[in-house]
């Protein structure tokens, strides 16, 4: 007996512009927010954002205001980043996880 996989998520060149516009916009705000964070964890930071910013893509989630929200919610505070993410969306998504 074999197990079933559920097949991967696969992106349009448009929806991975979208996607990509979405981290780069994220990735803006910490670094202007955050300016003190410890450097030497950025790519482990910028990995673990491009992973959930994949999970949700796959999900439907398209709204950039709603991405930016999950994205800067999903920081762990050991890298310093605490202030929740602010806009119409923030307190819509603030306490979900994936």
């Amino acid at each position: 007996m074999g197990s079933y996989k559920r097949p991967k998520h696969s992106y349009t060149s448009e929806e991975l512009d979208e996607l990509q516009r979405a981290f780069d916009s994220v990735w803006a705000l910490v670094q202007s927010r955050y300016p003190s964070r410890d450097k030497a964890k950025d790519e482990t930071l910028k990995g673990s954002l491009r992973r959930k910013l994949f999970t949700l893509g796959g999900m439907g989630i398209r709204d950039d205001e709603a991405l930016a929200a999950l994205l800067l919610n999903s920081i762990p505070q050991s890298y310093g980043v605490t202030t929740p993410a602010r806009g119409k969306f923030a307190s819509r998504w603030r306490n979900r996880r994936i």
